[in-house]
């Protein structure tokens, strides 16, 4: 069962979402919801071990750089774009 850490409220398009960091064993994972329910269906994962040799080789916080782009997809659409251009490719 994983455990909400951390919640990071946000506004784009007129609406407030929430992304939410959560610890699934030694797994953190970063999602982006809105009214408590996923916003899209990117989810971005990162073990403990690997955010900690992240932050030793890059000098960044592998989590922070994870909400970063979880935001940023919602900002600019980017599952929406994903879905339209793959519907019409079919």
């Amino acid at each position: 069962m994983s455990t909400i850490v951390e919640r990071h409220p946000f506004e784009a398009h007129g609406k407030t979402y929430e992304v939410r960091i959560t610890l699934d064993g030694a797994d953190l994972c970063v999602r982006a919801y809105q009214s408590g329910r996923p916003a899209n269906g990117y989810s971005y994962h990162v073990d403990l071990e690997t955010g900690h040799d992240f932050k030793l080789l890059k000098g960044k916080d592998a989590v922070n750089e994870l909400v970063r782009m979880a935001k940023e997809d919602v900002i600019q659409k980017r599952y929406e774009r994903l879905l339209a251009l793959l519907r019409r490719q079919s």
